[in-house]
């Protein structure tokens, strides 16, 4: 519930903040990893964010949604009423981006993590944690287009920990 009322603080202030903020939507795709106390399981991810600058900050701060499903999944077959393992993320994460040149640039986040953890049938958990992302990539105009690394790990419940190599494209506005 504190993390719940600590991301509607930070929304709200973006409605009330006194500059022109800059204001990035991006998704992503990757393969990784995911566990709980348990083997790693291969995992197909998908995930939306949101960045924007603030005035009282002097870092921008990226919100995320993620969802990791084993990738048997996605495969066609025959599997009926078979769960498959998943953990679903969500985020607030500090940006930092530095230019190397004009174009090329990285991009390091550091942050916040609630893990919802359904890598076991009987297990529906919830943990917080940490989320570290490293990414290099091209920007254009508006648009930005970067591969990176993307790790979070639980530390209560089962210990839920992903790990994801991840393609991204990002639009400024």
């Amino acid at each position: 519930m504190k993390n719940v009322l600590f991301a509607l603080l930070i929304f709200a202030s973006v409605l009330f903040a006194q500059q022109e903020p800059e204001r990035h939507i991006s998704a992503k795709i990757g393969l990784g990893t995911i566990k709980s106390n348990s083997p790693e399981i291969t995992s197909l991810s998908l995930g939306l964010a949101y960045a924007s600058t603030f005035g009282f900050l002097p870092v921008p701060l990226k919100f995320e949604y993620q969802l990791h499903k084993k990738i048997e999944y996605f495969f066609p077959g025959e599997y009926y009423e078979q769960t498959y393992p998943y953990l679903q993320t969500l985020s607030v994460s500090a940006v930092i981006f530095e230019n190397i040149s004009p174009h090329w640039f990285l991009d390091f986040d550091l942050g916040l993590v609630l893990i919802h953890d359904r890598v076991f049938d009987n297990a529906d958990t919830f943990s917080q944690g940490v989320s570290v992302d490293i990414s290099a990539g091209y920007h254009g105009d508006n648009w930005l287009y970067y591969v990176g690394i993307d790790y979070g790990l639980g530390v209560t419940q089962h210990n839920p920990t992903y790990t994801n190599y991840f393609f991204s494209l990002k639009y400024a506005f």
